[in-house]
């Protein structure tokens, strides 16, 4: 794993954090939120691997995230944060998105050119199609196999629930991508399990994103999801 950016320092940045400071794969954790948490970050364990970064989420992402492991263009050789060089030090393995955003789909809007794409409400008929959903106050869907709490030592295992015990159902990621919303191109990525409760994907998968987001023209819905919870985002080109 190496290095890995969590884009959000609240409770799920916090558990990603503390349960990813004790693996020995792991090189380095950069953590980015406008809100640095407090003496968390100097608990036993934690301090020495991690860098924080006061700076929005998705800012950051469209500043720093690079492709292909190359240095944006946006980056001179001497920029730094925090003292230290950007293209050296905080290339990341794995991004961890921990904020009360749709991460993915917000950061597609940022590095697309302004006033070409815009937010668009998901027609109401999505609520019906995809289990125990809920849209937040932004216009984000929420969507869960589980209609309870699950808890945050869920390792996500292949055939069963950890909570209730019964067979699994299809993949949430799976499921949306079969789900046809009539005048929507449908774009999901997958959050892929890095500890108990902790899901990211790697950088190529969103600049993969992105590419077929520039390529398309009309309503489009993002969506990011693992097997069990997803979040879907409606723009529009």
């Amino acid at each position: 794993m190496e290095i890995i950016w969590i884009i959000g320092a609240g409770k799920f940045g916090k558990h990603a954090l503390q349960g990813l400071s004790g693996n020995s794969a792991v090189k380095k954790l950069v953590m980015v939120d406008m809100v640095e948490p407090g003496s968390f970050l100097h608990a036993e364990g934690i301090e020495k691997k991690v860098e924080f970064i006061r700076m929005d989420g998705v800012t950051f992402l469209k500043e720093y995230l690079k492709p292909d492991g190359q240095p944006p263009a946006r980056i001179d050789s001497d920029d730094t944060i925090n003292g230290r060089k950007v293209y050296e030090d905080y290339a990341p393995d794995w991004i961890i998105p921990a904020l009360p955003v749709h991460l993915a789909a917000r950061w597609c809007q940022a590095m697309i050119e302004p006033n070409t794409i815009s937010s668009c409400e998901l027609p109401s008929e999505v609520d019906c199609m995809l289990p125990n959903t809920m849209r937040g106050a932004n216009g984000d869907m929420y969507v869960s196999h589980a209609d309870f709490y699950c808890p945050s030592s869920c390792n996500e295992p292949d055939k069963f629930c950890t909570v209730t015990g019964k067979p699994r159902k299809q993949d949430m990621h799976n499921l949306i991508a079969e789900t046809k919303i009539e005048g929507f191109h449908n774009f999901v990525i997958q959050s892929r399990q890095l500890g108990p409760g902790i899901g990211g994907f790697r950088p190529k998968t969103l600049f993969e994103l992105l590419k077929k987001v520039q390529n398309v023209k009309g309503k489009l819905v993002i969506t990011t999801a693992c097997r069990c919870h997803g979040v879907l985002t409606g723009l529009k080109k």
